[in-house]
């Protein structure tokens, strides 16, 4: 597996995570406003 791709598929995985933690913090905070 050439080490690009190898790359390509952590810069990936890194902006998935980064989105779901927006996610969950903005979630997070929609509920402390409601509660």
């Amino acid at each position: 597996m050439p080490r690009a791709m190898l790359y390509e598929d952590i810069k990936d995985i890194l902006s998935l995570s980064s989105v779901r933690c927006m996610f969950v913090f903005v979630l997070d905070f929609v509920m402390s406003i409601h509660a």
